[in-house]
């Protein structure tokens, strides 16, 4: 990984994102050929991107339809006071199947979505 003083990546370790966030699944050597670089160098890179916090987990997306008919729960939750650390605490303490929360307003600090449906999790609020 090519880290600069600034903390920026270089096009090789942008390249490497892009692949492994369009197929997460390829062989290091698939994406070695994808970015240009030997399978060693390019493993070390990975692994490098993954110690920086660059690349956080590897993961798979469900045909959420497929399943048949799938509740969406939204849920209010008003905290008593809006520092961040708090605001961390209450994501933490979510159930295992929310897919999403996010801070709306100070009024309501966040709404929490049992959906993978992104779309589906918008509120407005008056």
């Amino acid at each position: 990984m090519m880290l600069h003083g600034d903390n920026k990546l270089d096009r090789i370790d942008l390249r490497i994102l892009s692949q492994v966030q369009k197929k997460g699944r390829m062989t290091n050597v698939e994406l070695a050929e994808a970015v240009g670089l030997p399978a060693s160098p390019c493993l070390t890179r990975v692994k490098g991107l993954e110690k920086a916090g660059y690349i956080a987990g590897y993961g798979t997306q469900i045909q959420i339809e497929k399943l048949g008919d799938v509740p969406i729960v939204f849920t209010e939750v008003t905290l008593a006071d809006h520092r961040r650390e708090d605001l961390r605490n209450s994501k933490r303490q979510s159930a295992p199947s929310t897919k999403s929360s996010n801070a709306i307003s100070r009024a309501a600090a966040m709404t929490i979505c049992s959906s993978s449906s992104r779309a589906a999790c918008t509120i407005t609020r008056a």
